[in-house]
């Protein structure tokens, strides 16, 4: 058997994780730019009070979920601050629309109604939980 270098081990590692992180980069702009539909779908199931409290499962649990809940949380102003592996996502979304709100408005054609029915139906559930 072949022994591997030092330098080709850091190289396959280091090359891997760049391949890794494009590929991260490129599943949230997906999930931003390409599943408006399926926000939409999210957004208004979530807007009518007999479908929350809610949960949101996924495979790994904080990719995919991890996107939706902090578009949520934007939406809510309960953060400010993008989780860390969606900032490029959430500069090229405020880049193209300014809020986002204005992205669930016009790129994922969630209508007025349903946002603020979802944003009265999960601060009730803040109001209610912290009571």
């Amino acid at each position: 058997m072949n022994a591997i270098s030092l330098e080709t081990r850091l190289s396959l590692l280091t090359g891997g994780f760049l391949f890794f992180e494009q590929m991260m980069k490129y599943m949230y702009h997906h999930m931003a730019f390409s599943s408006k539909d399926k926000i939409k779908e999210i957004f208004c199931l979530l807007s009518d009070a007999g479908n929350v409290p809610a949960l949101i499962p996924c495979t790994g649990g904080k990719d995919c979920t991890g996107f939706v809940t902090a578009i949520i949380q934007l939406f809510l102003h309960s953060i400010n601050e993008p989780v860390p592996n969606s900032i490029r996502t959430h500069y090229e979304i405020m880049k193209q629309y300014g809020s986002i709100e204005q992205y669930l408005l016009k790129g994922c054609c969630i209508p007025l109604s349903c946002l603020e029915s979802l944003k009265q139906n999960l601060l009730d559930g803040l109001n209610q939980t912290a009571q």
